[in-house]
């Protein structure tokens, strides 16, 4: 009787040990693929950014058009990578109300053009990445981001 007893007690420390860990793996594997999924949506932010920069005629457009209201700048995307797919679309808005008036003594007479862009990020979580792998309980998971815009002759 007491062998039975001793083994039930140890099963059943076994069973949430082993609960424990599933739990931690879970969460660090979660951990990780929200880093990854922050690094692919900056690189592709920064990559956005840069193609606007270089081109002064592009960069000129992009800040005299007008978005008074969020607008849809570059549609739903697909960026593969390692067998996972990301979609990303960036909006972009007016924010020259977050710029403030010239400094005092400033040359300046025309308000500054500042625009924000928030690329949106999301991803079916694919199993780490092996194919028919999915991990239960995650679905689809996004990351956010802005960047500031803006004239550089401020």
């Amino acid at each position: 009787m007491e062998l039975l007893i001793s083994i039930g007690i140890l099963s059943t420390a076994l069973l949430l040990v082993v609960g424990v860990f599933t739990f931690l793996f879970r969460a660090s594997q979660k951990s990780v693929d929200m880093t990854a999924g922050t690094i692919v949506a900056e690189s592709i932010l920064q990559e956005e950014v840069q193609k606007l920069t270089n081109d002064k005629g592009r960069l000129e457009a992009f800040l005299e058009a007008s978005y008074a209201s969020e607008t849809l700048w570059k549609p739903v995307t697909v960026k593969p990578l390692n067998q996972a797919e990301f979609f990303y679309c960036i909006y972009a808005q007016d924010a020259s109300t977050l710029a403030g008036p010239a400094p005092a003594g400033s040359s300046r007479t025309t308000p500054m053009k500042l625009k924000k862009l928030r690329l949106v990020c999301s991803w079916w979580d694919s199993g780490g990445g092996l194919p028919g792998r999915s991990r239960a309980g995650y679905g689809t998971i996004s990351v956010e981001l802005n960047r500031l815009i803006y004239d550089g002759d401020y």
